[in-house]
């Protein structure tokens, strides 16, 4: 069965055509490159998924951290930072570091085996970077393809239709494309600011078979 999408734009319509899908798909193929990217900093690492006290042992130390922080300001954190690598994992502090530094690791050093928990925050990182490689991969790989066509009013959209049924396509759904318009305006004294919703265009996923 062949799928494909069409969006009819009403040419009486205030705005543009909203780009919303077309970003969509640019985003996807970007992260798909960025997970791609970072996946290749994990050196021979296959999947593996990680035990329920696997997880509790991160979640406990994501929880020791941000209480650690809690009343740090926005300097101290950035310092905490400087001993956290790419991959989320602890580094030990050198004799150059803050007192605050070397005291955020002694504590976690208490609480945890550094290189055990470094070990499970690799391998959850990758696990998640190669779950969403190949969930966009799957994705980007299997893109509907799409028109976008200006159309006068409905009774030119049903010729359309018309026309794409006697080629054998049915319509498999059809969706109203909801835009909005706001504004405000303001002089010395007041302002105030107005909108409005309104329908601009059709989309419609057409199958045949």
């Amino acid at each position: 069965m062949d799928n494909k999408i069409t969006f009819f734009r009403f040419s009486n319509s205030r705005i543009s055509f909203s780009n919303t899908i077309k970003n969509e798909e640019i985003k996807e193929k970007n992260d798909f490159k960025r997970y791609r990217k970072n996946l290749s900093e994990y050196q021979e690492m296959d999947l593996k998924e990680l035990t329920s006290k696997e997880l509790e042992i991160i979640s406990d130390f994501k929880h020791e951290r941000k209480t650690f922080e809690k009343n740090l300001n926005y300097e101290y954190k950035n310092l905490i930072k400087e001993i956290i690598d790419s991959n989320g994992c602890i580094q030990e502090p050198t004799e150059n570091h803050q007192p605050i530094v070397k005291e955020f690791f002694k504590q976690i050093n208490e609480k945890f085996q550094i290189s055990e928990l470094n070990e499970l925050i690799k391998q959850n990182g990758f696990n998640y970077y190669y779950k969403k490689h190949k969930e966009l991969k799957q994705q980007v790989e299997s893109q509907i393809p799409h028109d976008r066509i200006e159309i006068q009013d409905m009774d030119e959209l049903n010729s359309i239709i018309e026309s794409e049924n006697r080629k054998g396509w049915s319509i498999k759904q059809i969706e109203g494309i909801q835009s909005a318009h706001y504004d405000y305006n303001a002089d010395s004294y007041s302002g105030y600011g107005y909108g409005y919703s309104f329908t601009e265009g059709i989309m419609i996923v057409w199958n045949k078979k």
